[in-house]
């Protein structure tokens, strides 16, 4: 049509009204459009009500899978698709899905000792941390935590490079020692139950003061104490596993002269070698290739161990100040370390 061509004349040649020619230039004029705008509806994503409805079920229910979730939101009237649901909790509310945390529980006695154990270290300088032995043991499986994720085809669930190999008669995995310091740290130690007197063959008394006291423990003192001779001497830091506080090996702990700070229970982040077995522990994990029995588990865990670099070390040892800031501010609860 000519773009002089009257209301009429258009309405004509198109078969409609001569007023729905003029809401259409009009509608063209205000919008540079003749279609209509997308319908708003009643969707979540553009209902601020709604959207503060389903944060705050989601948050009440942190724990729901997906599924769990539509029933719940169905039950408040909000009737959502496991798609929808999904882009209106991660894209709009900013909501994410990730593994919990996992921290001790603490008791209302726990929280009071660790309290007092920060309240009672508030002097402590970095230099008294960096002077301080800190010890522990640790359990690696074999099989880590026991699942394991392929990426197959159909039909390929029983392909050898598709399934997990399991050791018949594994019992838990290695029992490890180590012990590190600002500067430098132990070997790590695989303990030697096979002569053991505890019902299930673990670790005694017995095996860790003569594997480890007399051992490990006593030549890392040694160097630790020698070096800081004349600014206060070396210290221990230990948990409150029944294995360190046993009468046969304190005895053998008081000969040797060590000293030992007393150590809150449900402590974990007040201990700096438990972010390194935690780092141990996922650098095994991301192994292209992952070891079949517990002599080959425990060569990559030495090789893994003597590569993780000592300034990640002393950069926790370092934050000991913080963590007991931590733990004071928080009344004793747990902190991210």
């Amino acid at each position: 049509m000519a773009n002089n061509a009257s209301y009429r004349a258009v309405a004509a040649h198109f078969g409609c009204s001569i007023s729905t020619v003029g809401r259409n230039v009009k509608k063209y004029q205000q919008t540079g459009t003749t279609s209509s705008p997308k319908r708003q509806g009643h969707s979540p994503f553009n209902n601020p009500r709604v959207l503060s409805r389903i944060k705050r079920i989601a948050k009440q229910h942190r724990s729901a899978t997906w599924q769990q979730l539509i029933v719940i939101l169905r039950l408040a009237d909000i009737h959502l698709g496991r798609t929808t649901i999904k882009k209106v909790v991660r894209d709009r509310l900013g909501l994410q899905r990730r593994k919990a945390i996992s921290k001790p529980f603490l008791n209302r006695r726990a929280r009071k000792l660790r309290l007092e154990y920060a309240i009672a270290h508030r002097e402590d300088t970095v230099s008294d941390w960096r002077r301080t032995i800190y010890v522990d043991e640790a359990m690696v499986k074999v099989d880590g935590n026991g699942v394991v994720w392929v990426t197959r085809d159909k039909g390929e669930a029983y392909l050898e490079e598709c399934m997990r190999a399991k050791m018949k008669g594994q019992i838990g995995g290695l029992m490890l020692f180590a012990g590190v310091w600002h500067g430098g740290r132990t070997e790590l130690v695989l303990f030697d139950t096979s002569e053991s007197a505890g019902k299930k063959k673990g670790v005694t008394a017995v095996i860790y003061r003569d594997q480890i006291t007399m051992g490990p423990l006593k030549a890392a003192w040694n160097r630790v104490n020698n070096r800081w001779r004349g600014y206060g001497g070396a210290r221990l830091l230990e948990d409150n596993v029944g294995i360190h506080k046993s009468p046969v090996n304190r005895l053998q702990v008081a000969r040797q002269g060590f000293v030992y700070i007393d150590h809150p229970p449900y402590s974990p982040d007040l201990n700096p070698i438990e972010n390194i077995w935690s780092l141990l522990k996922r650098r095994l994990a991301q192994l292209p290739r992952k070891p079949t029995n517990k002599d080959e588990l425990f060569t990559m865990l030495q090789r893994l161990w003597g590569e993780i670099g000592q300034d990640r070390i002393d950069l926790r040892v370092d934050s000991m100040p913080r963590r007991l800031e931590a733990v004071r501010k928080a009344r004793g609860f747990v902190t991210k370390y």
